[in-house]
């Protein structure tokens, strides 16, 4: 036999996919030469193809026992155990290559790359800075340094290691793309923009780069701008995962769920094994009350990632009634992993309290809220005296200023109905009732008297004061000023109607702005149990603000100080505001729902308002899974399967008789 020419022979098939039959040949060689060198390798080659990386490894010793000197052989077998995550086996046998071979230059690369792949990071900053001192022309490789710096958290190192490429090369689209994610991490947000157009500009079919440019548009609120460069992304590659991901998000944010379901999908299809793409389309099914599949992408996503506690919390929360005693069982496990972060454990505590409450376990459900609160890095973090603080500092102006603040007009407009109160008051029920009539358009947790405050109140133009006091100085020109920005800003979130919803609870310690800018419009105050209300927030997983919430007895402070500052204004302004009782809605749906449609807010009957569940526009509130639901009765007077473990909320309400409540 000659050998040389068989194994021609198998490389050929090798080369045209015919693994069979190359094989064939290679073994047909070592059934006749057990130790050939070059047979072994290549049948070892063909394993890999094949997935046996084990089989392949063990062969490809055995060639080196005849060949130990070839880089290649060496190098190949890097590969295989970096596909099996073998990591540091893998650096030895590249480093072996490159000692044997130093002109194996893709050895070089892989090496580099592994070191950062195995999160080896300081490694490999040194290794590629060692090279970049030996090839300081080699463009590529300062690309490499600065992932390995941007890994490593060196951002600024990262940075300046990018405008060195980019003095090299200045016409490199690519590394204006990479130093463009570089200023991004560092919220850098209008620089890394900038990097991102001149890559474009560079190259005005680099995908990548139009939709980097998307998404910090996104963050810089350009979302108009934002989706028209998303879509020019997803038009040069229709495959491109991330840009249809980068779009859906700011369809989401432009409260055009649908449209960003279609993208989500989009990405989840082209890459199915990101749980970000994954956990991102749950958040909006969920907005759209579309539970049964939001379930089974949770599900997914826990397939694929076991440890991904965002998809349990998704799960118990949403379609608690679907979850088994296996995924109670897996969760349980999972906690008691050491070295789950803290953010994990506290969404796993909470997955289990919602599951522990659904089955009436109320003890076991009290011990997850407790725990996932402490966990949290905002429990402890709340300051009463600052809440206090500014109560005083709104009631002192309107009580001093009472004279000339009355003598200012706001806007006469109606269009806004404005829905406050303490959170998880029963606001979001509230809220899919009005909208539920056809004269009425929803804001949702609208943010527009907050971009008012920023832009027009703290401080005003040519005023030292901060608000609430810059509200003394306000002049009516002013103030009809800020008054039509506002609508305007409605109107360009929820679209033109006769009425717009704005639920935005903690609008209540900006009572007397309102009322000022919108001396007609409608403002409902929701009214529900203090402890229903308080033992609610507290079990309720906020992902931003809501500081208060994490501890029983400063819940209670919160309460205390809404509640002073609600009944300074209900005394103020005896009729104005108008209060919803959470509890008389729940006993006698139809007539508080014909009272606050017709009374309160002086709208014809619809009997659509009754159906308020089967309102198909999307909801983004912590209750988006109750009001999907005909009203119940479940949450009046929850807190009774509480009270053994309420001592510190009822001392701050001042409620120690508990049954008093």
């Amino acid at each position: 036999m000659d050998i040389q020419k068989q194994l021609q022979q198998g490389m050929v098939l090798h080369q045209q996919g015919k693994l069979d039959s190359a094989a064939s040949i290679y073994d047909e060689i070592l059934h006749i030469s057990q130790d050939q060198p070059n047979a072994l390798h290549l049948r070892a080659l063909v394993q890999q193809q094949q997935g046996k990386l084990e089989l392949a490894i063990g062969m490809i010793h055995r060639a080196l026992r005849n060949a130990p000197y070839s880089g290649l052989m060496h190098y190949d077998l890097g590969i295989i155990y970096r596909e099996t995550k073998q990591y540091e086996q893998a650096i030895n046998s590249f480093q072996t290559a490159i000692q044997l071979d130093p002109q194996l230059e893709i050895a070089v690369q892989m090496l580099g790359e592994t070191l950062v792949e195995s999160s080896r990071y300081k490694d490999a900053v040194t290794f590629f800075s060692s090279l970049i001192k030996q090839r300081p022309q080699e463009v590529s490789l300062y690309s490499q340094l600065a992932t390995a710096q941007k890994q490593s958290g060196q951002l600024v190192e990262a940075e300046s290691t990018m405008k060195m490429s980019l003095q090299i090369s200045p016409d490199n689209h690519q590394a204006y793309n990479e130093l463009g994610a570089i200023l991004w991490e560092q919220k850098k947000l209008k620089q890394a923009a900038n990097a991102f157009e001149t890559a474009i500009e560079l190259q005005p079919k680099n995908a990548s780069a139009w939709s980097n440019l998307g998404a910090v548009l996104h963050e810089l609120k350009k979302c108009s701008k934002a989706k028209t460069v998303l879509m020019q992304a997803v038009e040069l590659n229709p495959t491109f995962a991330g840009a249809h991901f980068n779009l859906a998000n700011v369809i989401r944010d432009s409260d055009d769920f649908e449209e960003a379901v279609v993208h989500y999908q989009l990405a989840i299809k082209y890459d199915p094994d990101s749980v970000d793409f994954r956990i991102n389309y749950v958040t909006t099914l969920n907005n759209l009350g579309q539970f049964e599949e939001s379930a089974r992408q949770c599900r997914e996503i826990i397939k694929i990632d076991p440890q991904y506690t965002s998809a349990y919390y998704a799960l118990f929360t949403f379609n608690a009634e679907t979850v088994t005693e296996e995924e109670v069982r897996k969760l349980d496990e999972l906690l008691a992993n050491s070295e789950l972060s803290d953010r994990d454990k506290r969404e796993a505590y909470f997955s289990l309290g919602k599951y522990f409450d659904k089955r009436e376990q109320y003890d076991n459900a009290f011990s997850c809220f407790d725990t996932a609160n402490r966990l949290d890095e905002r429990h402890g973090k709340f300051d009463p005296r600052k809440l206090t603080d500014m109560v005083d500092g709104m009631i002192e102006t309107f009580q001093q200023h009472s004279h000339k603040l009355s003598q200012l007009e706001g806007s006469q407009s109606r269009k806004p109905i404005f829905i406050l109160g303490m959170p998880r008051s029963g606001s979001t029920l509230i809220d899919q009732i009005l909208t539920s009539h056809s004269q009425v358009n929803g804001a949702g947790e609208f943010a527009g008297i907050r971009t008012i405050l920023e832009h027009f109140l703290k401080p005003i133009s040519d005023s030292s004061l901060e608000y609430p006091h810059t509200l003394a100085q306000l002049t009516t020109e002013q103030l009809q000023e800020i008054s039509q920005e506002y609508l305007r800003l409605l109107v360009k979130h929820a679209g033109d109607a006769d009425y717009i919803t704005d639920k935005m609870p903690n609008n209540a310690f900006h009572l007397g702005l309102i009322n000022l800018m919108f001396p007609n419009a409608t403002i409902i105050y929701t009214g529900r149990n203090p402890l229903d209300i308080c033992l609610s927030c507290f079990f309720q997983n906020f992902s931003a603000f809501h500081e208060f919430s994490f501890d029983l007895r400063t819940t209670g402070k919160f309460y205390r100080e809404h509640a002073r500052f609600i009944s300074f204004w209900k005394q103020l302004l005896p009729g104005r505001i108008q209060t919803i009782e959470y509890e008389k809605l729940v006993e006698n749906q139809e007539a508080e729902t014909h009272r606050l449609i017709e009374e309160v807010c002086g709208l014809a009957w619809e009997e659509d308002c009754l159906r308020f569940h089967q309102n198909k526009r999307a909801v983004n509130t912590a209750s988006l899974w109750q009001v999907r639901q005909p009203m119940y009765q479940k949450s009046v007077s929850k807190w009774k399967k509480y009270a053994t473990h309420l001592e510190p909320l009822l001392e701050e309400l001042g409620m120690q008789d508990s049954s008093a409540a």
